[in-house]
């Protein structure tokens, strides 16, 4: 039979070689296959709305779930055949609260159904320590472009690595884990506010007077 799509087969069972077909059936579902997760990083809290894609990824009257690792499981919050949702966990559920590293990588699965099996998705993301910014460099105001230079730690090198001043994206140079450049276009007299994702999605936000 082709199991391309959900295919409902007869069940039986096969005595002394004669083969025996049942009167009830059995749905036989095709195998999901991923082929995204995004984004690969989160703040150890959790929180970060994790996106698998794929197909064949949910089942009519179904809850999917997501795992983080062994035990990070988390019911998605929006499931549909193409996408599977959900929010990451806080790492402390899994990984204890004495936990001290910098970051942790863990694998992500999902299941389309409660009751089925878990599925590897191949990829992995990584529960990191939120980065803190301690200053910018040069606090100053400036009318074309400019590169500033975000001091700190906990900075870690990432391809979702992004920055925004006043909702301005800007473009990331990565330096070391206590350095990060932002490069802007303009930047206005006053308070502004100096935003930093490693992926893309949580933004860790300094306060700057530019003078």
């Amino acid at each position: 039979p082709d199991f391309s799509s959900a295919s409902d087969i007869r069940v039986g069972v096969v005595i002394d070689g004669v083969e025996i077909l049942g009167e009830d059936t059995a749905t036989v579902l095709p195998l999901p296959s991923i082929s995204s997760v995004s984004p690969r990083s989160t703040p150890l809290t959790g929180g970060t709305l994790i996106e698998v894609s794929g197909s064949d990824l949910s089942m009519a009257g179904c809850v999917s779930q997501c795992k983080f690792g062994d035990v990070g499981v988390t019911t998605a919050l929006e499931h549909d055949d193409g996408t599977i949702r959900c929010l990451s966990p806080d790492a402390k559920s899994f990984l204890g609260s004495d936990f001290t590293g910098a970051y942790h990588t863990a694998t992500v699965h999902v299941k389309s159904c409660e009751n089925m099996g878990w599925i590897d998705t191949g990829y992995t993301i990584v529960f990191e320590r939120a980065a803190t910014v301690l200053m910018v460099e040069p606090p100053l105001a400036f009318q074309g472009q400019v590169d500033l230079t975000l001091q700190g730690s906990g900075f870690l090198p990432s391809y979702n690595l992004g920055c925004r001043l006043l909702d301005q994206q800007g473009t990331v140079t990565y330096h070391s884990q206590g350095s990060i450049g932002c490069t802007v276009t303009g930047v206005p007299r006053g308070t502004g506010h100096l935003e930093l994702s490693s992926n893309g999605v949580d933004f860790v936000s300094v306060v700057t007077d530019f003078a």
